[in-house]
């Protein structure tokens, strides 16, 4: 595996991850729900 090749799929994986947080709904539950994969996703 080459290196770019890890850094393209790390990047899609962390604004696909992002892009899908923003369609759930914005009630308490998922917000609390929201909160781990934006945290998880942003810090790889």
């Amino acid at each position: 595996m080459r290196e770019n090749d890890l850094l393209k799929r790390t990047f899609n994986y962390r604004v696909n991850t992002l892009k899908f947080l923003r369609y759930l709904p914005d009630s308490f539950e998922y917000r609390i729900i929201k909160n781990q994969p934006g945290k998880e996703s942003t810090s790889l």
